[in-house]
C-alpha cells in the first residue's frame, strides 16, 4: 500500500481518531474484531493496548470503555470446536480487567450469514446497561452469569459464576432458524486427560452448574459456547447471558497441525528481516496462527542471496524454556538455525534442523534454559533448490516462531 493509503500504519488513527482528541470523552463503545479471529492471542495485547494508548491520548483518565464482544456467527457445528472465533471473545472478555470497562455478550444475537448481527435493539439494550453502570455509577445488573471457579467431585465438574443476579436460569432461545429450548441446558463440553471434548449434561443447583458426561470418568475442564455459532441458553433472571468461557489453557503443538493457534511470549512480538519480501502479505512469523497462507504464514524474498536471517525482538528480558519453528508445505526451508541472544548483538546457537521440502513438519527444542533473553534469531544458510511453484528460488517459507518462558527477575 502507498504513503497515502487510508490503512498504512497509524492511516487509520490518524485519520479517524486524533481529529476527535479536541472534544471532551465521556466514554466510548467499541464493536471490533472480526478480523482478528486468526490472531485471538494477539488481540489479548492489542486490544487492551488500544484502550491504554486512547485514554492516555484524551488524558482524562479511565474513561469508560465499552464493547461488544463478537456475536455468533458461520454456520453452527453441531459438534464441539475450537475456533479462532470462540478464542477471540475470550480475548476481548480477559479486556475486562481493565477499570471502567463493560462488554456486552452478543452470542445470542447473531446470523450464520451476516457478520453484523440483525438484532441490534438487543444488542443496544445491554450497551445502555454497562453504561449506566460503568458510566453513570448506577447499581444495576449490566453483565450476565461470569465464570468464576471449577471443582470436580468424582465425575461431575461444578461451576461457579459470578454475577448470578437474581439466580441462574435457562431461557427458549431462536438464533437464525435453530431454536434452543429452555427444558434443557445446552452447550456445555466436558473432556478428560486426553483433552478430548464430548457434549455434557448440565443441570443448575442454585447459583452452580453441574456439568458431567457418560464418556468422561475424570472431568478436567469444562467449555461453554465455546464455537462460532453456538446455541446457548444459559442466562440470570435479568435476561443477560452467561459469558463464554473455558476453564483450560490447552494449546496444540503437534507435528503436523495446520490450524489452531500457539501462544508463549513471543506472540505479537516484532521482528525484522536481512532479506523481507515486500507485498504485504506473509508477515505472520509471530501471529501464533498456524494456518499456511499468505495471510499468517511468514516469507523471506526470493532472492538466491545466502545466508538469510530473521530476529524477533521479545521487547524484554526472558527466560526461554521451549522453541518450536513451524515449517511451511509451500516449500523452502532446509537448513534452518535457532539463535538467542541477550543483547541483540551477540548470538549463541541452541539448535539446527533440516526441513523436508514442502512439509510442515515443526522443529522443537525443548528445556533450553536460555536465561535473560532478549532476541529470538532464525539464520537459513540455504534453501531446497526447486521449492515454492516447483522452481528455483530463494524463498523462505515458514507458518509460525512459538518462543515459551517466563519474564526473567
Amino acid at each position: 500500500m502507498g504513503p497515502n493509503h487510508p490503512k498504512r500504519p497509524s492511516g487509520l488513527y490518524n485519520f479517524m481518531i486524533a481529529p476527535l482528541l479536541q472534544f471532551t470523552c465521556k466514554g466510548l463503545i467499541w464493536y471490533q474484531g472480526e478480523a482478528n479471529t486468526s490472531r485471538a492471542l494477539q488481540y489479548r495485547t492489542l486490544f487492551p493496548t488500544l484502550i491504554n494508548s486512547w485514554r492516555e491520548q484524551w488524558g482524562v483518565g479511565d474513561f469508560p470503555f465499552l464493547f461488544v464482544q463478537l456475536a455468533a456467527y458461520h454456520k453452527h457445528n453441531p459438534e464441539p470446536e475450537d475456533t479462532g472465533w470462540a478464542r477471540l471473545r475470550e480475548a476481548q472478555t480477559l479486556a475486562l480487567t481493565l477499570p471502567n470497562t463493560g462488554m456486552a455478550v452478543a452470542s445470542d444475537a447473531g446470523h450464520q450469514t451476516n457478520v453484523h448481527p440483525p438484532d441490534k435493539p438487543l444488542v443496544a439494550a445491554r450497551l445502555t446497561a454497562a453504561a449506566l453502570q460503568v458510566a453513570y455509577g448506577q447499581n444495576v445488573i449490566a453483565a450476565g452469569p461470569t465464570f468464576r471457579r471449577l471443582t470436580v467431585t468424582g465425575n461431575q465438574a461444578v461451576l461457579q459464576f459470578d454475577h448470578v443476579g437474581g439466580g441462574l436460569i435457562t431461557r427458549d432461545v431462536h438464533a437464525d432458524g435453530h431454536r434452543v429450548p429452555a427444558d434443557v441446558l445446552k452447550v456445555f463440553s466436558v473432556c478428560g486427560a486426553d483433552q478430548t471434548f464430548h457434549w455434557a449434561d448440565a443441570v443448575i443447583q442454585g447459583d452452580k452448574v453441574v456439568v458431567s458426561s457418560p464418556k468422561v470418568a475424570g472431568p478436567v475442564a469444562v467449555r461453554y459456547a465455546w464455537a462460532d455459532f453456538p446455541l446457548c441458553n444459559l442466562y440470570n433472571e435479568e435476561g443477560f447471558p452467561a459469558v463464554p468461557f473455558r476453564t483450560d489453557q490447552f494449546q496444540s503443538t503437534a507435528s503436523g497441525r495446520t490450524s489452531g493457534e500457539v501462544g508463549g511470549i513471543g506472540v505479537g512480538k516484532p521482528f525484522v528481516c536481512n532479506q523481507p519480501i515486500l507485498n504485504g502479505r506473509y508477515c505472520g512469523l509471530t501471529d501464533g496462527d498456524l494456518r499456511d497462507n499468505n495471510q499468517t504464514a511468514w516469507a523471506s524474498n526470493g532472492e538466491v542471496k545466502f545466508p538469510k536471517r530473521v530476529t524477533v525482538d521479545l521487547q524484554g528480558r526472558y527466560n526461554v524454556t521451549d522453541l518450536r519453528v513451524y515449517n511451511s508445505a509451500l516449500g523452502g526451508p532446509r537448513t534452518v538455525e535457532v539463535q538467542v541472544s541477550r543483547d541483540g548483538k551477540e548470538f549463541t546457537t541452541l539448535g539446527r534442523t533440516e526441513f523436508r521440502n514442502y512439509s510442515a513438519d515443526v522443529f522443537e527444542l525443548s528445556n533450553v534454559r536460555a536465561q535473560g533473553a532478549t532476541h529470538v534469531r532464525l539464520v537459513f544458510p540455504d534453501v531446497h533448490e526447486i521449492s515454492f511453484r516447483k522452481k528455483a528460488n530463494g524463498f523462505v517459507f515458514l507458518r509460525v516462531l512459538e518462543v515459551q518462558g517466563t519474564l526473567a527477575q
